[in-house]
């Protein structure tokens, strides 16, 4: 019975993290129709792809002068590779035949495009020059072996800070690298408060699961007949 109700909700909470991948995934697909018409230097059918608030913003005689004169002269789109995504906004970095620039693009309500800029590339994956400041003591084969698994990401130009949790033989380790926020100079710890996330979200539907199980909260599955 407690396996059933465990399965239940681990199924449900995969049901989410695949619903959350969606909106990523219409970019993208976006993002390909982007490519196909600025390579016809079809503009009516770019336009097509735009929503109310971006049409508002920009008219579409002023958005086709925008194509003719700065954007359709880079050349052939040759690809696009995604980078990022923040606050609904998607980064890619696009690929022409002498230049690569940053494409940003957020799609409203209604699928359509809301955010579509095109602007000087900077790399995200960029290494940071100076070594990361850390409370790993780098002493116990732990220690080491938690910093050799950090550094490829800790070390990016675009990465503020990281703060990691391990529980081993019922002991607990904790380890802070970077910062809480950029500049500001404060090592993340235990008690360093993050925005929730998908993964967080995960995991606590697999802790409510188990809470479950225990009787700890929701209401007892019913046993199912065999």
């Amino acid at each position: 019975m407690k396996k059933l109700c465990l399965l239940s909700l681990l199924v449900f909470a995969t049901h989410i993290v695949k619903a959350q991948a969606t909106p990523q995934q219409k970019i993208d697909s976006v993002c390909r129709l982007v490519q196909q018409y600025f390579n016809e230097k079809s503009i009516d059918k770019l336009y097509e792809l735009t929503g109310e608030a971006f049409k508002k913003a920009l008219p579409q005689e002023t958005f086709k002068s925008v194509c003719v004169n700065n954007l359709f002269p880079l050349g052939e789109l040759r690809k696009s590779e995604f980078e990022s995504q923040a606050n609904g906004v998607s980064r890619y970095k696009a690929f022409f035949p002498t230049i690569n620039l940053a494409l940003l693009i957020s799609l409203d309500k209604a699928e359509k495009i809301e955010t579509f800029i095109f602007s000087p590339y900077k790399d995200v994956r960029a290494r940071k020059n100076d070594k990361v400041p850390s409370s790993n003591p780098l002493v116990t084969a732990l220690d080491k072996e938690v910093d050799s698994a950090v550094q490829s990401y800790i070390s990016l130009k675009a990465t503020a800070g990281l703060s990691i949790g391990i529980l081993k033989n019922g002991k607990t380790f904790f380890y802070g690298y970077g910062e809480t926020a950029r500049g500001n100079q404060q090592l993340p710890n235990e008690h360093t408060l993050f925005e929730i996330g998908s993964l967080t979200k995960t995991f606590t539907s697999i802790l409510l699961a188990d809470a479950v199980n225990n009787g700890k909260a929701g209401r007892p599955c019913k046993q199912i007949p065999a």
